[in-house]
């Protein structure tokens, strides 16, 4: 079993969405030992707006990237 669990709460610290997709994912993983897990926080890490150039470097074949494109895919790519 994969789990993702993806935290959104501007709240780093403290925040009881995120105390709960922690409780929940504990119990999958007690249930499931087997079960990896990819946490991804937001707040800590936010995501880069999609915005028309990067959508235009992602839909660029790789081959076809200009450097600007490459560093942009690369950095979509790193999550």
């Amino acid at each position: 079993m994969k789990i993702l669990q993806i935290n959104s709460s501007a709240r780093s610290n403290g925040s009881v969405s995120s105390q709960l997709a922690d409780e929940i994912v504990a119990d999958l993983k007690n249930k499931n030992a087997q079960a990896s897990l990819t946490r991804i926080d937001l707040a800590l890490n936010p995501v880069t707006a999609l915005d028309e150039t990067a959508l235009g470097a992602l839909m660029t074949d790789a081959a076809a990237r200009t450097a600007e494109q490459s560093a942009i895919v690369a950095e979509y790519d790193a999550r």
